[in-house]
């Protein structure tokens, strides 16, 4: 089997769709019975980005990305250029399948599947910045025409997908995440030297990790931690590790006003570096779970 794989989200340091891809190419390239190549920017590529390199380059592009992206018209333009050059790059391998694992895909002859993670985009769309979602929502548009398949993260999302667009469910399939075998149970001895830096008691803390904007619904999470009974929040406080995300600035400062009353603490984005996992690989207890803007049972 043939199999090229987008790896144009992979950017460091690495969350979200960026771990996935990530992580996702490197057991792939393992597989010794399949043909395997990595795709990024249009054109086909020889490795992964690698972590530190050329970083100051990288955040001076990143930076003029998001600018140049509030412009429609520029978005378009730099689109079309890039799906002209992915076209010519693919020809020669119309006999491949061709994977975009965050959401978006190239016009393509051959065989395509796609990776959607959710539909926040449009059923969310205010958690958004508008250039985002006026990008998105038509890329991903563009996406469900030109995909073979379709791959899920959770019944959920598959489900959410063929009824929101009519779209062929036997065309979706969910291939639920895994997980590095880096994240397991540690005991206290192994958790001791990072959890003492922070703070933190093993067992004794409820984690929350990713970006801080609206769309991740922290306010309810943080209101109902607000609710709880000082000796139980005092027991376990709720620890935050995230970047700083679009429009958090009024979530900062109940984090802010939560931390300096103790049963809180934010540790900005926390490395994936080995000296972190105790962390978030522990064995601990969460209260609840937040899913969908709704509080359950763990």
């Amino acid at each position: 089997m043939k199999v090229i794989l987008s790896v144009d989200s992979i950017k460091f340091p690495l969350t979200g769709i960026g771990r996935y891809t990530y992580e996702l190419a490197k057991q792939l390239q393992l597989q010794k019975d399949l043909d395997f190549k990595l795709f990024s920017n249009g054109t086909i590529v020889l490795g992964l980005p690698k972590h530190g390199e050329a970083k100051a380059k990288r955040n001076i592009v990143a930076r003029m990305r998001m600018q140049l992206r509030k412009s429609n018209l520029v978005t378009r333009v730099y689109r079309t250029l890039v799906g002209i050059r992915s076209q010519i790059a693919l020809r020669s391998h119309r006999e491949a399948i061709f994977h975009g694992p965050g959401f978006y895909l190239p016009k393509f002859t051959g065989h395509s599947v796609a990776t959607f993670h959710d539909l926040s985009i449009f059923t969310w769309a205010h958690c958004h910045p508008p250039e985002r979602v006026r990008f998105m929502q038509r890329e991903l548009k563009l996406t469900l025409q030109r995909a073979s398949m379709l791959i899920t993260d959770s019944e959920y999302t598959r489900h959410e997908i063929a009824n929101y667009f009519g779209y062929p469910l036997d065309k979706i399939r969910t291939v639920p995440l895994a997980c590095s075998p880096d994240f397991h149970p540690r005991n206290a001895i192994e958790t001791n030297s990072i959890l003492n830096k922070f703070g933190l008691v093993q067992d004794c803390y409820t984690l929350y990790a990713g970006t801080i904007e609206p769309r991740k619904n922290i306010e309810s999470l943080l209101d109902a931690y607000a609710m709880l009974p000082d000796a139980i929040r005092a027991r376990w406080p709720l620890v935050l590790a995230g970047y700083r995300g679009w429009r958090s600035e009024v979530l900062h400062q109940r984090i802010e006003a939560a931390v300096s009353a103790g049963w809180a603490r934010y540790l900005g984005y926390v490395s994936n570096s080995a000296q972190y996992f105790p962390l978030i690989s522990a064995q601990y207890f969460p209260l609840f779970r937040v899913s969908d803007g709704y509080f359950y049972d763990a």
